[in-house]
């Protein structure tokens, strides 16, 4: 596992977010300009995020927007307006809208899509303002449609793009996301169940995870081999807030281990929307996570050395 600059950097600097939109959206020359800043400190990666659908084309066509200079690389895409655009529209204009995605990540040279799920149908969002980049303080419900029908179109619509990014040697993963229809981790699994790709799997964010009082570990462990991003971000268990490992109450060595536990390989994207214009906490949280990965591999080191002796003797 390596820690990667989450896309949080790119949208706290150079997006601006109001009552849930965005107004303003980070340029091509943006993206090389955070990777720049990324690599002066120490990363080797970042993970990229698209914000809407006229963001995703005034990307494409810029010809600045490439892949990551030598010796950094793109973790992944996220693409979060997705579902939130393509759900309702018919099957050719939301394939078509998804292959423009898939072109963005082949431009970026990512291995890793992340798209979210669609609110509950009859959701009304509404924000406060009080927390940047975080969630809206109340969800109203209103049904409109039976959840079995809403659940197999949303189904449906994965499955098509879990196989239309297979064809393009690239993984599909969704983030559970509280107040959406994927929003814990056995939604998560019902969906991959339900879908019956391999080419499916899990954004595993902590901090939404935490904040639907989740156990951390036993989330990875279901999981498993499924996952295929990592978003590692904090807050206090109550609100959705996105601080940077180690400013909330997550117990971070219980998480790390077991992600090195279930064989998970990936990059771990430290995400922090706090407030301010000083990114010293993307820095301090990578030391923090670097430093209990060290600590986990020479226990893991330690454990491995004594079953060996064991073996031996016996």
């Amino acid at each position: 596992m390596q820690v990667c600059c989450g896309s949080t950097y790119v949208t706290r600097f150079y997006a601006t977010y109001e009552a849930g939109v965005y107004t303003k959206f980070p340029s091509a020359s943006d993206f090389g300009k955070a990777v720049a800043w990324a690599r002066s400190v120490g990363f080797n990666a970042m993970e990229f995020e698209v914000l809407n659908r006229n963001h995703l084309k005034k990307l494409l066509a810029d010809r600045r927007l490439g892949r990551a200079p030598p010796g950094f690389e793109a973790a992944s895409v996220s693409f979060p307006f997705v579902f939130s655009s393509f759900l309702g529209e018919p099957w050719a204009r939301a394939r078509d809208g998804f292959a423009l995605c898939l072109g963005a990540a082949r431009r970026f040279g990512a291995p890793v899509v992340n798209l979210t799920s669609p609110p509950y149908p009859g959701a009304e969002l509404s924000w406060d303002g009080p927390y940047p980049g975080g969630p809206p303080a109340v969800v109203a419900f209103h049904g409109e449609r039976g959840w079995r029908d809403a659940w197999e179109s949303f189904v449906s619509r994965v499955g098509l793009f879990a196989d239309m990014a297979a064809g393009e040697g690239v993984k599909l993963a969704v983030e559970p996301r509280p107040r959406e229809m994927v929003g814990n981790t056995d939604a998560l699994l019902m969906l991959i169940r339900d879908v019956g790709s391999r080419n499916l799997g899990a954004l595993f964010d902590t901090g939404h995870h935490f904040v639907m009082k989740e156990i951390l570990p036993v989330s990875v462990w279901k999981l498993g081999d499924r996952i295929f991003s990592v978003h590692l971000s904090d807050n206090d268990g109550v609100i959705e807030h996105h601080w940077a490992p180690g400013e909330g109450r997550i117990d971070w060595g219980s998480v790390l281990g077991a992600l090195g536990e279930s064989g998970y390989a990936g990059y771990l994207a430290v995400e922090s929307s706090g407030i301010g214009r000083d990114p010293a906490d993307f820095v301090s949280a990578k030391a923090l996570v670097e430093g209990l990965l060290s600590a986990w591999g020479r226990a893991e080191g330690r454990v491995a050395a004594r079953d060996l002796r064991r073996r031996d003797q016996g």
